[in-house]
């Protein structure tokens, strides 16, 4: 009983320390919303994991306890799941072709002749 109590005190201590730590960031650099929303998993992460160890100590609560629980479990998953597809939804509108990069990194170079040159198809 001990055991599980130091654990999953642990569990939660250090959700939010990742929490707040995400959380700190995204406010200080002004990152993108999807870090907000990963810290606010680890906190969902932290308060369903805090209240686990409360069933615990509340014994006749335990009912009420694991079904806010099971509610913090699915927010926590669902604002990861949420940060991610914002994410993936930044990136991919920022992605361009070889051209476009080669352009970007290298101003001056003459990588458009080299391509045409290169280049195989009419009158090539």
């Amino acid at each position: 009983m001990l055991s599980n109590l130091i654990i999953s005190s642990s569990i939660v201590v250090i959700s939010l320390l990742f929490g707040c730590a995400l959380l700190v960031v995204w406010w200080h650099y002004k990152l993108p919303r999807h870090v907000a929303l990963w810290a606010g998993s680890f906190t969902a992460a932290a308060l369903g994991h805090g209240l686990r160890t409360g069933s615990a100590l509340l014994p006749g609560q335990d009912v009420l306890f694991a079904m806010l629980a099971c509610h913090a479990s699915v927010s926590g998953f669902s604002l990861l799941a949420w940060g991610f597809r914002l994410r993936e939804q930044a990136t991919s509108g920022n992605r361009c072709d070889n051209r476009d990069l080669d352009e970007q990194v290298h101003p001056h170079s003459n990588t458009r002749e080299i391509r045409a040159r290169t280049q195989i198809g009419p009158g090539g």
